[in-house]
C-alpha cells in the first residue's frame, strides 16, 4: 500500500504496535492521531512518511507504517481498536535469526535490507539469493 492509497478513518499500525488514525484535509494538514504510551492523545503528519509509509525523518527505517486497517460501519471509524476492523494490507518482511545476536530483515515492499543494525544493498541480497539457489 501506498500514503497517497490512505484516507479518513483509516487505522495504521506501526512495527512496534502503536495505532494512529489517519485523517486527511484538517486545519493542520494531513496527519495521523494516536495515542502515546502514556495514554496522551497526541498527532503527527502524515507528510513524516514517504510514499512506501516508512518514517522520512532522522530515524528512517525505524518507524515504519506495518498494517493498514478498514473500518467498516461509522460508529468505529474514529476509534483506535482493530476489532471490527478488516486488514488492508500489511508489510511483506521476510526475518531471518543469523546468530543469537543477529537477525536479517528484508521488506520486500520497500526493497531495504537490514542485517543486524547495519544497511544492505537489496539487490545484493537477491544476488546473494541467487547463488545459493545456483549453488555457487
Amino acid at each position: 500500500m501506498k500514503k497517497s492509497e490512505l484516507r479518513t478513518g483509516i487505522l495504521v499500525e506501526t512495527a512496534s504496535g502503536e495505532l494512529g488514525l489517519v485523517m486527511l484535509n484538517t486545519p493542520k494538514g494531513d496527519i495521523i492521531a494516536s495515542e502515546n504510551v502514556n495514554k496522551v492523545r497526541t498527532w503527527g503528519p502524515l507528510g513524516n512518511y514517504d510514499e512506501n509509509l516508512i518514517f522520512a525523518g532522522d530515524r528512517s527505517k525505524t518507524i515504519r507504517i506495518d498494517k493498514v486497517y478498514d473500518f467498516h460501519y461509522y460508529y468505529n471509524a474514529a476509534s483506535l481498536i482493530t476489532e471490527d476492523r478488516s486488514l488492508l494490507w500489511e508489510r511483506r518482511k521476510v526475518e531471518l535469526q543469523l546468530t543469537d545476536k543477529y537477525k536479517a530483515v528484508l521488506d520486500m515492499d520497500s526493497e531495504d535490507a537490514l542485517v543486524g543494525c547495519q544497511r544492505v544493498p537489496f539487490e545484493k541480497v537477491l544476488e546473494l539469493a541467487e547463488m545459493i539457489a545456483d549453488g555457487k
